[in-house]
């Protein structure tokens, strides 16, 4: 009697224990499914906007570099591949000066010191304008913009440059 009571109410609720566990799964199966739909939707949509700034960066009829802190050029598009006469894998890592900034400008002004204070400071150089050379030797002007780019710390680790041929204005 005893025995066979708890047997059976044991069993029972160990059934019952099992039936809200199954239901408690299927539903976090369910959200875990939505989770990683909305997530395969999301990296989707971020590869669509990578692909598209892509494009805009590479095809933009405008110089577009970075550098790090130090003036060593990172990124180099291909209107400034085609601008300057350098591939990205001949420019990348190399610094700015002694490769697209001569040393001095034609009036003698220390190139290498502003583009220091460039990397330096990105802020200060908003728009500013200077001599550049062609690997070719051709010396062109350029007007450039600047801004620092931060990394995930919000440490300024270098600096986005896009610039403009000026040369037939000078």
């Amino acid at each position: 009697g005893v025995v066979a009571y708890f047997t059976t109410n044991i069993s029972f609720a160990i059934g019952l224990l099992l039936l809200w566990r199954s239901s408690s799964l299927a539903a976090l199966n369910r959200k875990l499914a939505l989770a990683v739909a909305s997530l395969e939707s999301s990296r989707e949509s971020l590869r669509s906007s990578e692909s598209k700034y892509r494009e805009l960066v590479q095809n933009a009829n405008s110089i577009i570099l970075k550098a790090d802190a130090g003036g060593h050029i990172t990124f180099f598009n291909e209107y400034a591949q085609a601008f300057f006469g350098f591939t990205e894998d001949e420019i990348r890592d190399r610094h700015a000066v002694g490769t697209i900034v001569p040393p001095y400008d034609s009036e003698g002004r220390d190139l290498a010191k502003l583009i220091a204070d460039v990397c330096k400071d990105p802020d200060s150089f908003k728009h500013y304008e200077h001599e550049n050379i062609k690997r070719s030797g051709e010396r062109v002007w350029i007007s450039w913009s600047a801004r620092p780019i931060f990394n995930e710390e919000n440490i300024r680790i270098g600096v986005l440059c896009v610039g403009q041929d000026i040369t037939a204005r000078k």
